[in-house]
């Protein structure tokens, strides 16, 4: 061999000794890149830990905000149906008071004279409840004036309505001698009588043929007196 030739084992350590250090340099870069990189993966970590901290504590303050805007939404709405409740009552009250104030005015109106126009009585109910099993209907009456042959059903009201007279007349009225058979060839007439009517309800009743009787002072006062029997 000559020997300016080079030998396979000389090459070989030929390249070995020019790439080693290439290889060195190579492996000390990626270790630096690889630290860096590491760095910045632990800088944007913590970036991001520090920013999930900062919206869940934020995310808390709005929550106990709401929470504690919901309690006081719920304390409210508590009073408020308290409130509600206690204003239903009190008109209910008043409803009532005004209803009874209205069936007294009547009873005793109608009582003192025991007279309807021409017609005279001997009896007069007043809050009257029936319930026939034999045709399972109630009703109830506010007052019920009788003579021998004759019978007045008054439904009072403080404050007349249509829809109130209609229900009189379609319902309680039309039950009467089934709830009360003994009447059955008696002549039957329906009555109403009011203080207020801002309805014209007044009007229905006539159209009925019911006796209509409202306030003037301290007295009673017929209003209608074309009557039909039921």
């Amino acid at each position: 061999m000559n020997s300016n030739q080079f030998n396979y084992d000389q090459i070989e350590a030929l390249v070995r000794s020019i790439i080693k250090p290439l290889s060195e340099e190579i492996d000390k870069d990626i270790k630096k890149r690889r630290e860096e990189f590491d760095k910045d993966i632990q800088k944007s970590r913590e970036k991001f830990d520090k920013d999930i901290k900062k919206s869940r504590e934020k995310f808390d303050k709005d929550f106990q905000k709401i929470n504690e805007g919901m309690i006081e939404f719920n304390k409210g709405m508590v009073e408020l149906k308290k409130r509600n409740k206690e204003l239903h009552e009190e008109i209910g009250g008043i409803g009532k008071s005004n209803g009874a104030f209205a069936e007294e005015f009547f009873y005793r109106g109608l009582k003192k004279s025991m007279r309807l126009g021409d017609i005279q009585f001997h009896t007069i109910d007043r809050g009257i409840q029936r319930y026939r099993k034999k045709v399972n209907q109630r009703a109830e009456y506010d007052i019920i004036l009788i003579n021998k042959d004759t019978i007045v059903i008054v439904e009072v009201k403080y404050r007349l309505t249509k829809k109130k007279v209609i229900k009189f007349y379609n319902n309680s009225l039309k039950k009467f001698k089934k709830l009360f058979p003994m009447y059955e060839n008696f002549k039957i007439f329906g009555e109403v009588a009011f203080l207020s009517d801002l309805e014209n309800a007044s009007d229905v009743a006539k159209d009925y043929g019911l006796f209509v009787l409202g306030q003037a002072g301290n007295n009673v006062i017929i209003i209608n007196d074309k009557v039909k029997q039921i």
